[in-house]
């Protein structure tokens, strides 16, 4: 679970077909359930609305889901509605096929666009969080794994601080790769640019620097393409920015 949760909203079916169902997950929302019968996750709220999920993939545990997000991250995911869909899926997620970009707002001004490439572990004592590995030697002790982030800068924003200088904000366009846990919030901290309002990334200057008021981190999954599982082609799916993420820039001044 992560910090700070956010209030969950009800998901939304973006599309479904024979193979597929496409969700907009709330923030606030954990995506699997850790254990059969738990209430309020995604997999839980797709078993009540399609009870057949139950036999796809690990069951009543995932419903058919493919990969997830973490609770307080919004936006798209992927369940598959029969064992061959979920083959090919996760098949085409593992192969690196799939396009996954995310829309996240970081404190301060980033280059135009870059690459992170960082192994990322769980953290050696604190289970809530994963750790960005500074040597060969540390990855290899902590079993690290190889993780890659690509950003390009949307929009640069301010925000008026009374007695001090303006806060410098960043809208990104993230695009990954690879999908390990938590690995956007902790490659962009890792670059000291954590995104707003996450307090498990943000150091403690970080948090002073940041008065928006969010109740989770500004990161959305906003656009998934990968190849339909049926026939092959190219399918792309969207999700707008939720309200609590738009309100969050209505704040803010462009610069």
């Amino acid at each position: 679970m992560d910090d700070n949760p956010a209030v969950a909203a009800a998901p939304s079916i973006i599309h479904e077909d024979e193979e597929l169902l496409i969700l907009d997950k709330p923030a606030g929302m954990p995506s699997v359930s850790l254990k059969e019968g738990e209430e309020g996750t995604l997999a839980a709220w797709i078993l009540a609305h399609h009870p057949a999920q139950s036999s796809v993939g690990e069951g009543r545990r995932e419903a058919g889901l493919v990969h997830r997000l973490d609770n307080d991250t919004s936006g798209l995911v992927v369940a598959a509605k029969s064992e061959e869909a979920r083959e090919k899926l996760k098949a085409a997620f593992k192969g690196e096929i799939v396009e996954k970009i995310y829309t996240a707002l970081v404190l301060g001004s980033p280059p135009e666009s870059g690459v992170i490439e960082a192994p990322i572990a769980h953290h050696p004592s604190k289970k809530k969080k994963m750790v960005v590995c500074e040597s060969m030697k540390q990855a290899l002790e902590w079993k690290a794994r190889p993780a890659h982030t690509r950003y390009r800068v949307l929009k640069r924003f301010s925000l008026e601080a009374k007695g001090r200088a303006p806060l410098r904000y960043s809208l990104l366009e993230v695009r990954i790769t690879t999908g390990l846990r938590h690995q956007i919030r902790l490659h962009l901290a890792s670059i000291g640019h954590p995104i707003a309002g996450d307090r498990l990334y943000q150091n403690p200057r970080a948090r002073l620097s940041d008065p928006l008021p969010l109740t989770r981190q500004f990161l959305h999954a906003s656009k998934l393409s990968f190849p339909h599982p049926d026939d092959g082609k190219t399918v792309e799916f969207f999700s707008p920015l939720p309200e609590d993420l738009e309100r969050a820039l209505s704040l803010l001044s462009a610069s």
